[in-house]
């Protein structure tokens, strides 16, 4: 069964820069900045969602084919995972 990700329930303050995004964790103090691929995939990370739909979010918005998108999609799931931003649901 494919794993579906979401984003933890912590305070996180967000705030969009062009086409970047800087996220502030309230508990613990850290500030992130987001590229934008991997603004686009926590803009889009609403509901509980797989790697495949994360790809095919970026293979839509930066028009790469489906191979790097889903290189791409698992890459930075595993780095907001550990960063404790996204969780496995």
């Amino acid at each position: 069964m494919e794993k579906h990700y979401r984003r933890c329930s912590k305070s996180l303050i967000e705030r969009e820069i062009d086409d970047e995004c800087v996220i502030v964790d309230t508990l613990s103090g850290n500030v992130h900045q987001f590229n934008a691929a991997a603004a686009c995939i926590w803009r889009n990370l609403v509901d509980d969602m797989d790697i495949l739909s994360l790809a095919g979010v970026l293979h839509k918005n930066f028009r790469i084919d489906m191979d790097a998108a889903i290189a791409d999609a698992e890459t930075c799931v595993k780095q907001l995972c550990d960063l404790g931003l996204i969780e496995v649901c």
